[in-house]
């Protein structure tokens, strides 16, 4: 997905729904959204902020269907003004992390949805009988933070991809970078 001053088009007129433009606002971010609806087992969140309540209700949904959802932010950006992390933490009980180093930014911005090793984890811990649904792991990447700056008013980017060799490089990046996060 590419964002740029194209992707304003329905922002200028104030319409929520997607129009024809490729690089529509609102276009890419129900793409998003369709991705989060697809999830079947896990989300491993990675974002430095996102502010975007459409996401928000997509994870609060997918949560609400059992998907484990973990998510990486930074510190400075967990209550930022219309940030969505804090909401998330106080509403469900999802696991946010920061990191523990205060001179560290997490400024990652990176979704990966039903990875294997979260997958394995996952499953291995629903009592049986239990069946695994097929999934499909990816990941959602690029410049973009989430935000409606970000999808609408900046020249950014965003790659979706099935590559089993990205999804796994940046499933254990998330996997690194939790064990050496705190609690928020």
């Amino acid at each position: 997905m590419i964002f740029n001053e194209l992707s304003e088009c329905c922002a200028r007129n104030y319409n929520a729904t997607p129009c024809e433009n490729e690089n529509c606002m609102h276009r890419n971010i129900q793409n998003v959204i369709k991705y989060i609806d697809e999830a079947k087992y896990t989300i491993d969140f990675a974002m430095y902020t996102f502010t975007v309540i459409g996401i928000m209700n997509a994870l609060i949904e997918a949560y609400k269907r059992g998907v484990n959802i973990r998510i990486i932010t930074d510190n400075e950006m967990l209550c930022s003004s219309g940030g969505k992390m804090s909401y998330l933490e106080t509403e469900l009980p999802i696991d946010i992390r920061v990191p523990q180093l205060k001179t560290v930014m997490m400024h990652h911005k990176f979704m990966v949805i039903d990875g294997h090793r979260g997958v394995y984890d996952t499953v291995g811990k629903i009592p049986p009988p239990f069946k695994v649904e097929p999934y499909r792991p990816l990941v959602l990447t690029g410049s973009v933070n989430w935000t409606m700056q970000g999808f609408g008013g900046n020249w950014e980017n965003c790659l979706v991809t099935t590559d089993i060799v990205t999804v796994t490089k940046l499933e254990e990046e998330f996997y690194r970078m939790w064990d050496v996060s705190n609690s928020i």
